[in-house]
């Protein structure tokens, strides 16, 4: 004897189990529950449509997830894209986000409560039955929506946490460049900061690094090349000082895995200042060549608290 079909109300109750408490008309259909029994459900309340073709079951609670499951089943072989995406993965980037979803190009499907990308080429994952882009997919995608300083953090924050890996992020960079996609000159630079460094010499992001604190009003002397001291017996130089604000600040242009190998270094060289009186800003070579503005707006929130303090 073949086994019985299960009833409308058990393919429903299924799928809510399994999918965040969502579903679409199509899983429905494909599982022989008909237009008739769906209409049905939804006048008596037992199913209530989020959106079109998508519905929920009054037990399950209104929460994020459910939110992204029923965005990623709207059209068929789409994924949780964006910062919606990076929300889901734990990347840093937001805490929540409003629903995105990336689809094929081709895709004729439309979706009124999530922001909708077309795109090809995209690599997927799945995260608590949800699909979504990778870590990797994910990082490239949104370089261009976050400011740098929180960008260069959530990306090495990744690294470190071992959401991606450097190959991953050079290869879905590469597919960036090969689409021209609008972000690949952004993504290039990021990748670049963490693998082979920058074309600028150190000496030439000391430089720029002294214009952009020279420009900072009451800024007082500015010392290239501060000597400190109390570091292996006077032996240690900082890149820029500014001795009225009791400050060092540091121009890096180090690769992500000269970074690492010297992190334990830079890291006693920091406190050896912090205890001597002075603070330690350290800038990377993205910030500096793309985003001096900021630059200039941290040091120079930096010496307003110590001139109070």
């Amino acid at each position: 004897m073949s086994e019985a079909r299960p009833s409308p109300d058990e393919v429903i109750q299924r799928l809510a189990r399994t999918q965040q408490g969502v579903m679409h008309r199509r899983q429905l259909l494909d599982q022989h529950v008909s237009y008739r029994q769906i209409e049905g459900r939804l006048e008596n309340r037992s199913l209530i449509e989020l959106g079109h073709g998508v519905y929920t079951v009054p037990s399950a609670p209104a929460t994020r997830l459910r939110q992204y499951k029923a965005a990623e089943l709207v059209v068929p072989g789409g994924a949780i894209a964006g910062l919606a995406a990076a929300s889901l993965l734990d990347l840093g980037a937001t805490r929540s986000a409003a629903p995105e979803i990336v689809v094929h190009p081709s895709a004729l499907h439309r979706c009124s409560f999530a922001r909708v990308h077309r795109r090809k080429d995209v690599l997927i994952t799945e995260v608590q039955g949800i699909r979504v882009t990778t870590a990797a997919q994910t990082l490239v995608d949104i370089v261009d929506r976050l400011r740098l300083a929180r960008l260069e953090e959530v990306w090495t924050g990744a690294l470190v946490r071992n959401r991606t890996t450097l190959s991953e992020l050079q290869e879905r960079v590469e597919a960036a460049t090969a689409q021209r996609l609008s972000h690949r000159g952004l993504a290039m630079a990021m990748l670049g900061s963490l693998t082979d460094g920058v074309e600028l010499a150190e000496s030439e992001l000391e430089e720029l690094l002294f214009r952009v604190a020279s420009r900072i009003p009451g800024v007082g002397a500015i010392v290239r090349q501060l000597s400190l001291p109390w570091w292996k017996a006077g032996a240690g130089r900082g890149d820029v000082g500014i001795p009225g604000w009791r400050l060092i600040l540091e121009a890096d242009g180090r690769s992500w895995h000269a970074r690492l190998r010297d992190f334990d270094i830079d890291r006693m060289r920091d406190n050896a200042a912090v205890a001597n009186g002075y603070a330690v800003l350290r800038f990377g070579a993205l910030h500096l060549q793309r985003s001096p503005d900021d630059v200039a707006e941290v040091i120079a929130a930096a010496g307003a608290h110590r001139r109070t303090a």
